[in-house]
């Protein structure tokens, strides 16, 4: 319940109850691995690491360090920051904020087993799973289950409840 109460926050509401924007995408990023299955061949055992790497501003990243150590779904989570020619092999969800973008792309597409996770116009249409977006004052996200299920990565309704559907191949909602 607290996670999805975490999701529909508005932004100013929730900014001045957590502080700062980064803790609130830090808040939703980890919400989103509670709703999410990955194969077993990709996260194996509750001894494997749940692995969050960001590409993304220095304080987002510590915003998602504040988090290393804690247990998701049994996985212990491990938070790896890249740099400009990190590697995103071995990690489980991939953040990339718009300033970082660009050197990502071609990556989004070839990896399975992963969730990509941006905040910018046109990521779903690039491959991206999750993409964060201000309607109002409220912090939205749309995904693209295709993309999720290219991945083999299984949704919860719940978390697909809250979200904008969206169909990448005409860059329009479902629903």
């Amino acid at each position: 319940m607290a996670v999805l109460v975490a999701l529909s926050l508005p932004v100013r509401s929730a900014i001045a109850e957590i502080d700062a924007p980064d803790k609130l995408k830090a808040a939703y990023i980890l919400s989103f691995a509670k709703l999410i299955s990955w194969p077993q061949d990709v996260l194996p055992s509750k001894n494997a690491n749940l692995v969050f790497c960001a590409a993304a501003s220095e304080s987002l990243t510590n915003e998602l360090r504040n988090h290393s150590g804690k247990s998701i779904q049994g996985h212990r989570v491990q938070i790896v920051a890249l740099g400009k020619r990190g590697d995103s092999l071995g990690c489980h969800i991939v953040y990339i904020d718009p300033q970082h973008s660009f050197r990502w792309f071609e990556r989004v597409k070839r990896m399975k087993g992963q969730l990509w996770v941006g905040e910018e116009e046109g990521f779903i249409n690039k491959g991206g799973v999750i993409n964060f977006y201000i309607d109002g004052e409220k912090l939205r996200f749309e995904i693209s289950v295709e993309h999720a299920k290219n991945s083999s990565l299984d949704i919860s309704s719940r978390l697909l409840n809250l979200a904008k559907i969206v169909d990448s191949v005409k860059g329009g909602a479902k629903q």
